[in-house]
């Protein structure tokens, strides 16, 4: 097997082997909890250009189907995994994860110590690392590009084009800021009109017609993007029913003097969250480094939801005279977290 090597910042180096396509990649090296769903992690916008490590040990038991992606592409760049399964069984697998890694060109590296590495990013957090199967790799020929390289997300790329995605009931309009497949099937399996608007859309243009408006994204640091805060504004002033999800949250927490910050250790993969309104704790998909900081909310404007019970970073908020919410995580129609749906549902007055 063609030898491969991880590389971070700290001049951490491992060596490995190749899986998937052969290449070399910089980014940012993040780690996931997860348990399964290769295809879900690869093409989910919150791991846009990164490069992806698998806490648990072992991926690809059950093969791949790409119909259970979250966009219509990879986002991951480089994946790393203790060990792909050779005999992967599935009754509704298509290929295995090598080939999918290399009709997706991600390169993968397999055969290291991922409970390290892990161990590096939850103490030190994220990191710059390079993955290369360069047979003559040596760090110092990247130690420079791994100290400039800065992540950059193209939120015009993560979006997709305007369109309507039919449905017999109200509709609600969604600001697609990278907001994920099943985000949209959620919204879609409710009966509702999803009216979807690009990142730059204007706030007039996306509230007409609307009965609510669902800003969904996953990738990037809101801080960076003071146009949208003031988009999501206008939104969440206009008197419908907002919901906030993830970036989304972030972007409506700033536009009312809130601060977004850096998570130490970024929650990615399953998380346990508890709503404090009924003191239930539940585990959420979660999928971002950055997070709302609690000190910076006015609690004249918002109230606190949802916590993490982890680190305790916020999860969740409302807005006291507007019918405004936010969540950090990925609301879906299962029982733990289908009350989020529930709740946009009442605000824009109980019927479908």
């Amino acid at each position: 097997m063609t030898k491969a090597y991880l590389a971070l910042q700290d001049g951490t180096v491992m060596q490995g082997e190749s899986v998937g396509a052969q290449g070399t990649y910089i980014g940012e090296v993040v780690f996931t909890v997860g348990m399964a769903g290769a295809v879900e992690y690869l093409t989910d916008p919150t791991f846009a250009g990164q490069i992806l490590t698998m806490a648990y040990p072992i991926m690809g038991g059950a093969g791949v189907n790409p119909e259970d992606a979250e966009s219509d592409k990879a986002q991951v760049r480089a994946l790393v995994v203790r060990e792909v399964c050779d005999f992967p069984n599935n009754f509704r697998m298509q290929m295995d994860l090598d080939t999918y890694l290399k009709q997706q060109n991600i390169i993968g590296i397999t055969g290291l110590d991922t409970r390290k590495l892990v161990k590096i990013l939850r103490d030190k957090g994220a990191q710059t690392g390079v993955v290369t199967t360069d047979p003559d790799f040596s760090f110092d020929q990247y130690k420079d590009r791994l100290n400039s390289y800065r992540r950059q997300v193209d939120l015009a790329k993560m979006s997709r084009e305007k369109q309507v995605i039919s449905g017999s009931g109200k509709q609600i309009a969604l600001l697609d800021l990278g907001a994920k497949n099943s985000t949209i099937a959620a919204m879609k399996n409710l009966g509702y009109q999803v009216n979807l608007y690009p990142a730059g859309t204007a706030a007039d243009e996306i509230l007409s017609g609307a009965d609510g408006v669902v800003i969904a994204g996953a990738a990037g640091d809101a801080n960076a993007y003071p146009e949208l805060v003031e988009t999501a504004r206008q939104l969440a002033q206009s008197g419908k029913p907002v919901l906030g999800i993830n970036f989304g949250m972030q972007l409506l927490a700033l536009a009312f003097g809130g601060a977004v910050g850096n998570l130490a250790h970024g929650h990615r993969g399953s998380h346990p969250v508890r709503d404090l309104a009924t003191q239930r704790t539940f585990v959420a998909v979660q999928g971002s480094g950055c997070a709302v900081q609690e000190d910076s909310i006015d609690k004249n404007v918002m109230e606190i939801t949802h916590v993490n019970m982890s680190d305790g970073a916020v999860e969740g908020l409302a807005w006291k005279d507007l019918p405004v919410r936010a969540v950090q995580f990925y609301p879906d129609l299962s029982h733990d977290t289908k009350h989020i749906w529930q709740q946009m549902q009442n605000l824009m007055g109980g019927e479908r």
